[in-house]
């Protein structure tokens, strides 16, 4: 196996530059409770963050601006940019495309054709997963009308539809699969609100779901 490519540098002053490097490249703090969140190559432990949406944004423009130091690999590392930009799919196609592969099977550490390893943080593969409290079912008023989307980030695609606060997951799956003609006896439907997954028997009242907010679809192949 080649080298990790956050090597060492000799002089102090450079040793000081690769440990900012590294810092930047820290994982954010992990919940113990065995939650995961990404799908595919982008699956791993759900992370902990509290910081603001413009804040980790710029958290990791700073970890990939950090990387053009790297002039040696720099098309490596805009190669794994883009890869975790992609999805899931796409983004497993795009490496090995390129002859990259995965130490783990996870893109957070990547291998090229020359065997050099890459290491991603987390926070530049998926958005954090937040642990909220669901509401009580039966509290105020959940007939609220609500006009939300229904995106599914793999093909780039939203479906705009009209529900309520007591619309449960299982009314959306329903929705969405006889929206986009999908087969529910060969796939499933995952919805996604604020980094929580929606269940069946859950409502739309129950995860804070506002008016104009989108859901986010997943749809996988069953076994």
């Amino acid at each position: 196996m080649g080298n990790i490519c956050e090597s060492s540098h000799n002089s102090h002053e450079n040793q000081n530059k690769i440990n900012n490097e590294k810092d930047n490249s820290i994982d954010m703090p992990l919940w113990n409770n065995g939650i995961k969140i990404g799908y595919g190559i982008k699956e791993m432990p759900a992370y902990k963050c509290n910081l603001k949406v413009n804040e980790l944004e710029k958290k990791r423009k700073a970890f990939w601006h950090s990387k053009k130091k790297d002039i040696k690999h720099i098309h490596q590392w805009n190669i794994i940019h883009q890869a975790c930009v992609y999805p899931h799919i796409k983004s497993e196609e795009y490496l090995a495309t390129h002859g990259f592969k995965t130490l783990d099977g996870c893109i957070n550490m990547c291998v090229d054709p020359e065997g050099n390893i890459y290491r991603v943080p987390n926070y530049c593969i998926n958005d954090p997963y937040f642990e909220i409290e669901l509401n009580p079912k039966n509290l105020g008023n959940t007939n609220n009308l609500l006009n939300i989307d229904l995106f599914n980030v793999s093909i780039n695609k939203k479906n705009n539809i009209n529900a309520n606060e007591n619309t449960k997951g299982s009314d959306l799956i329903n929705i969405y699969a006889k929206l986009n003609n999908v087969n529910l006896n060969k796939n499933v439907i995952r919805l996604l609100y604020g980094g929580r997954l929606i269940r069946e028997d859950e409502t739309l009242y129950q995860h804070k779901v506002k008016n104009g907010d989108f859901i986010q679809v997943s749809i996988f192949k069953k076994n």
